[in-house]
C-alpha cells in the first residue's frame, strides 16, 4: 500500500487518509428479515411502542445495525421513532429515524443510521410514538414459525411505564440490515 503525501508528510485528502487506514465502513445487508405476519395490533393512549426484543441464541446479537423496516400504518398523525430500546427502561439507545407521515394503507418505512449500534442481549428494535394514539403494525401471531428467540415487545404507560413482553410466536414484521 502506498501512502500519498505531501513534503510535510501530511495526507493529500481524507480519501487518501481513509484508504490508507481502513476505509469506509463495511457495507450493511440483510440480517433478519421475518415478514409473515398478517395479524394487525394498534397501539392506543396505554401502547406507547412496539418491537421486537431479541434474546440469546438470535445471530443478529452482536452484529452492527444500521437500517430498520417496518409496515405501520399511522392513523392519527403524530411522531414515531424508530430505534434500539433497553429492555428494562424506555431509554432509547440508538435512534435510526423519525417518521410523521400520515396513512390510511399500510406502508413499510424504513429509516437508516450509518453509525450503526451493536445490538445487544434483551434489546429491542421498534419504535415509539408521540403525539398519536392509534399506530397499526402488522406481526405474527401463530405457535408455529416465528422466532423463539425474538419476542414481540409493547411499550406500557399503565404498569411502569417500561417495556412489556407480549410473547413468544407475536413477533412483529421487520426487516433489519447491518454487519458483523
Amino acid at each position: 500500500m502506498k501512502i500519498h503525501g505531501t513534503t510535510k508528510g501530511g495526507a493529500l485528502s481524507h480519501k487518501d487518509f481513509g484508504v490508507a487506514f481502513g476505509g469506509a465502513p463495511p457495507v450493511s445487508e440483510e440480517i433478519y428479515n421475518f415478514t409473515a405476519g398478517t395479524t394487525v395490533g394498534t397501539t392506543n393512549e396505554n401502547i406507547r411502542g412496539i418491537g421486537n426484543k431479541f434474546q440469546t441464541g438470535q445471530d443478529v446479537i452482536g452484529q452492527t445495525v444500521t437500517k430498520m423496516s417496518m409496515w405501520l400504518k399511522n392513523l392519527s398523525g403524530g411522531t414515531l421513532t424508530m430505534g434500539v430500546y433497553d429492555a428494562t427502561s424506555l431509554t432509547r439507545v440508538f435512534t435510526f429515524g423519525t417518521v410523521t407521515t400520515t396513512t390510511s394503507d399500510f406502508v413499510e418505512y424504513t429509516k437508516e443510521n450509518l453509525d450503526g449500534h451493536v445490538l445487544e442481549v434483551d434489546q429491542i428494535i421498534g419504535f415509539d410514538v408521540s403525539g398519536v394514539y392509534t399506530v397499526s403494525h402488522q406481526r405474527y401471531n401463530t405457535g408455529v414459525g416465528a422466532d423463539p428467540n425474538v419476542e414481540a415487545a409493547y411499550w406500557a404507560t399503565s404498569s411502569g411505564p417500561e417495556w412489556q413482553v407480549a410473547g413468544d410466536h407475536q413477533d412483529n414484521n421487520m426487516i433489519l440490515w447491518g454487519y458483523a
